[in-house]
């Protein structure tokens, strides 16, 4: 069981690919990861050649480590989390998806994504992973938006 986490950049935008690529594989494997690399085009209005790197964090580890990775990712210009998702034996969580992701996605897919959001309930360890990636976002939002099942019964 890990967390992945799915990060993307536009190639185009980027003088030296390889260079931007390997600082990104430094963060990933700093803080205990392993990752994958994919590049992936896309042409809608426009064409967008993107470069996919998803890295994987143990359990075992603990948030702490995706929690300062998520925070030097959000500091990175350039550099996007499309999603965050846990891995377990049978079945994939999802945790976070940019709106940019879910658009990429067929109908019902993105509306089962989004149905599960809202009906399911959070361990500690997500709720820390999202918070770090909500937080300092251009959202109007409460810090408390997720919340864990005890401290939603402390409010009844």
């Amino acid at each position: 069981m890990c967390y992945n986490f799915e990060l993307s950049f536009n190639v185009r935008k980027h003088l030296d690919t390889t260079n931007f690529e390997n600082k990104v594989i430094d963060m990933v494997t700093e803080h205990g990861g392993t990752y994958d690399i994919q590049y992936e085009s896309h042409e809608n209005k426009w064409k967008l050649h993107c470069c996919i790197i998803t890295a994987q964090f143990e359990k075992t580890d603990g948030t702490n480590n995706c929690t300062s990775f998520i925070n030097k990712v959000k500091k990175t210009p350039q550099l996007h989390i499309e999603s965050i998702y846990e891995e377990k034996s049978n079945k994939v969580d999802m945790l976070y998806t940019s709106k940019y992701y879910l658009n990429q996605l067929d109908y019902d897919s993105a509306t089962k994504i989004k149905e599960n959001k809202k009906n399911r309930s959070y361990s500690d360890d997500q709720i820390r992973i999202i918070n770090a990636v909500t937080n300092g976002s251009n959202r109007k939002r409460s810090k408390s938006l997720v919340i864990s099942y005890d401290e939603y019964l402390k409010m009844l």
